[in-house]
């Protein structure tokens, strides 16, 4: 059986790992290292991928024989040692890392969709049992190491759906700050470090709430108010409580098929006990608490921050199937971009407490008196390219789906983008404010939150999207004295959200007039309403930058030589600017012919908003008029190129044409009382198929949701081929690469690190710093020593002469006193 294939696998994830040191020390003795070894591999790899699917097809066969669990340690064991070692080199994203072979990257990849798709298909044929089984060993498998990161999310986002772990009573989890309240009707987490800020964290919970737990304590069931979820892993008197009401995996009344069959006979029968108590003792070990979810939030939550672009799209996922469960991790990340953007309050200016907890509250209140604020886009480089990659990773989160979208509704994610358009954009990564505004773009113009295609929510907000165009009328309409200007990129995006709010006459009408609420609410069907102008987005400064912008452009474009990339970038710039008006044309389209006078949609164009006398001809001729010179100008440039001179007579006719639709508009006053029919806004705004963004992706037909089968494991290779696919656009996006720049060996901020924080740069100066005095230090100590040396030798001459004259008297009075040698003569 599948005992029999789990040594194979395991073999199979040892041949394909990369040892490098091992791989280093053989090159040297043998140049035929690497070709044997990418044989090796890839002979292992046609094994595994035969293996897998036999595992694949067995355990579809064991839940078609009606087993309710399979249990096999060894077996998860192999399939985390896979995906670990399958996520290792990243073939798929970096063919560089394992060989250049087409066919070996695509087996690699295989064989790592066969590894999901094994996964998922144990935890969809014995979903009773999954949390414990499965899931548990999962979750504090991929927290030990960080290159478990990966891989664990990975087998976590194509695992399936996880409704099976719910209570099926009304239900809610909670994130609450510190060891919270403990209560009957509750499961909690232990206190756990959860991350709060880009330097530092705050002890949180997790809890498990059942809301109509009261009418349900009396039932035997357990699952139905608890589902597999468990409030800690050390309860002795477990043993007391009888077997159905606590301990047993399954729900009350079922047991497993092999102890049933068992114990029907007398001889079977003690087997059958034994089973089943071998079943108890490890439904004490299987269980999935409420501390393992917990680590689990916290840990999404970290990987929130990443600067991995894999890491980055899986947690994407992960956060969608979490929040899809209802688990609080979306409310963690939203509140990390708020700490990242407005820094973190730190009371008396030391660093051991912050006034940043778990309580959703501000991060900056309560600043008074010695309280001092660390961190913050306007001061750490670091939290202003966090804030930007949180942007990204909620934007395409919000592209998941509509229920990723009513997410972001219900979490009031709004207020984070509403913080970043009134943050000062030069302290912001370039691409942030747009990121902001594509995500409101998401959140309320993309269509209905639901499937069904009609939305279930009350009509939208009247007061929050005239709060929202103001800030879009304030970002476009900046001046350089005051403050850093928009580029191009964010006055498209957030001329395209204003375009979708006024797409609807309902919502167009109450930005343009304001009206008291209560006279709105009493009226009845058909009863006017008093209004009065008072628009919430104008234009006038934006089309008086937008022909300044032009003309440079066009100047910088004719001045560039041909053929040079220099020309390329310019001409890339003008037709961006050009992109800008095309919106703002259509979007004074859109608004025209919904205003009931022109003096309504003067009040949007004109510097001085509403004109006080009376509205004639020439006063609409001249609308827009710095717009025309410019664009004549730019349609004669046919010599340089042919896309752009007709890009620009394009946009000239559409604006001759809006001045003539403005010729014919009814004259006079405003009106002083509308319709109530006129003034309800829509329930929601529809999804224009041209809307896909930089860092967007089309929404989901299908739903994390929605109830799959667990044989269906198409979606696994769906999955894997589109998360590699953006990976690698990732990877090459420049505002991922202006963003995602390793943070650890930054210089950070004067004042912005705390002491317990790793400083590279610090530490490789104290380094340094140590070497130079150890350094300095040896050559003083030897200097000092050569003196002494010259010293002690110059002390040493005069006594060795004296020493040397003492000396030869000596030797000439001994050689008086020898006897003379008798001469030959004698």
């Amino acid at each position: 059986g599948i005992s029999a294939l789990v040594p194979v696998l395991i073999r199979c994830a040892g041949a394909l790992n990369l040892n490098l040191d091992a791989l280093t020390l053989k090159l040297k003795d043998d140049g035929d290292t690497i070709g044997s070894m990418y044989a090796t591999q890839y002979a292992h790899a046609q094994l595994l991928e035969t293996t897998l699917q036999t595992c694949y097809h067995l355990l579809q066969g064991l839940q078609q024989a009606g087993l309710l669990q399979y249990r096999h340690t060894e077996l998860l064991h192999a399939l985390l040692l896979l995906a670990d070692r399958l996520n290792s080199s990243l073939v798929g994203m970096n063919p560089a890392l394992t060989g250049s072979n087409p066919e070996f990257r695509l087996l690699w990849r295989h064989c790592l969709v066969l590894t999901c798709k094994v996964f998922r298909t144990w935890v969809q044929s014995f979903p009773l049992v999954s949390g414990g089984q499965l899931l548990q060993p999962l979750f504090r498998h991929m927290r030990v190491l960080p290159w478990h990161f990966v891989p664990g999310l990975l087998l976590l986002a194509t695992c399936g759906t996880l409704d099976s772990l719910l209570p099926s009573v009304p239900h809610s989890f909670e994130l609450v700050p510190g060891k919270g309240v403990e209560d009957e009707q509750t499961l909690q987490s232990q206190p756990l470090l959860m991350p709060v800020s880009t330097r530092g964290g705050g002890l949180g919970s997790v809890v498990l709430k059942a809301l109509n737990a009261d009418r349900e304590q009396g039932s035997e069931d357990r699952m139905k108010v608890r589902g597999q979820f468990w409030a800690s892993e050390s309860v002795d008197q477990d043993w007391d409580i009888p077997e159905q009401a606590c301990v047993q995996p399954l729900p009350s009344g079922v047991r497993d098929s092999l102890v049933n069959s068992l114990g029907r006979s007398a001889q079977t029968s003690g087997v059958a006990i034994a089973l089943n108590l071998v079943g108890r003792v490890n439904g004490r070990r299987e269980r999935l608490c409420m501390s393992d979810v917990s680590e689990m939030a916290a840990l999404v939550s970290q990987c929130a921050l990443t600067s991995d672009p894999l890491l980055h799209l899986t947690t994407v996922r992960v956060l969608e199937k979490l929040t899809h469960v209802g688990i609080p991790v979306l409310e963690a990340v939203l509140r990390l971009g708020e700490v990242a953007l407005k820094g973190t309050s730190i009371k008396g200016g030391s660093s051991g407490s912050t006034s940043t907890g778990l309580s959703g509250d501000d991060p900056l209140q309560g600043l008074d008196g010695g309280d001092s604020v660390r961190g913050g886009a306007e001061r750490d480089a670091r939290d202003r390219r966090a804030v930007a990659r949180i942007l990204m990773l909620l934007t395409r989160f919000g592209g998941r789906g509509p229920k990723a979208r009513r997410a972001l509704t219900e979490h009031k994610a709004e207020s984070l983008c509403q913080s970043v358009l009134a943050h000062n954009p030069a302290t912001l990564p370039p691409m942030t404010v747009t990121h902001a505004i594509r995500m409101l773009t998401l959140m309320y113009c993309s269509g209905p939150h639901d499937d069904a295609g009609a939305t279930k929510d009350e009509p939208m907000s009247v007061p929050k999207f005239r709060m929202i165009s103001k800030a879009l009328s304030f970002l476009i309409n900046r001046t350089q004295e005051e403050g850093h200007l928009a580029g191009p990129a964010a006055m498209a995006a957030a001329l395209d959200l204003l375009l979708r709010l006024n797409s609807a006459r309902g919502m167009c009408l109450n930005l343009l007039f304001s009206t008291s609420e209560e006279a709105a609410e009493g009226a009845p069907q058909g009863s006017p309403i008093p209004v009065s102008v008072s628009c919430a987005f104008r234009l006038a400064t934006c089309s008086q930058r937008l022909g300044r912008e032009l003309n440079a452009a066009d100047e910088r474009w004719d001045n560039t030589p041909r053929g040079s990339e220099a020309e390329v970038e310019a001409e890339e710039a003008l037709q961006a600017w050009l992109h800008v008006g095309e919106l703002l044309v259509n979007l004074c389209q859109t608004v025209l012919p919904i205003c009931p006078t022109a003096a309504v949609f003067l009040a949007v164009v004109l510097p001085g908003g509403l004109p006080s006398e009376a509205v004639t001809e020439e006063i609409l001729k001249g609308v827009f008029k710095e717009l025309f010179t410019v664009l004549q100008k730019i349609t004669g440039r046919t010599a340089r190129a042919e896309t752009v001179p007709l890009r620009a007579a394009a946009f000239l006719g559409n604006l001759r044409a809006l001045q003539g639709q403005l010729l014919d508009t009814r004259l006079g006053p405003p009106p002083a009382t509308l319709p109530k029919e006129e003034l309800i806004p829509p329930r929601y705004l529809g999804f224009s198929s041209g809307f896909v963004g930089n860092g967007m992706s089309h929404a989901r037909n299908d739903d994390a949701g929605a109830t799959p089968v667990a044989g269906n494991t198409d979606e696994v290779l769906e999955e894997i081929v589109s998360l590699f696919d953006e990976a690698s656009e990732l990877e090459m996006d420049a505002d991922w690469n202006l963003v995602a720049d390793l943070d650890a060996a930054d210089a950070p901020a004067d004042g912005s690190r705390q002491d317990w924080e790793f400083d590279g740069a610090a530490h490789r100066r104290k380094r340094k710093e140590a070497l130079e005095k150890a350094e300095a230090e040896r050559r003083a100590k030897r200097q000092k020593q050569m003196s002494q040396l010259v010293r002690v030798e110059r002390d040493e001459r005069p006594s060795r002469g004296m020493r040397r004259s003492s000396d030869e008297p000596s030797r000439g009075s001994a050689e008086s006193k020898m006897p003379r040698k008798a001469s030959s003569s004698s």
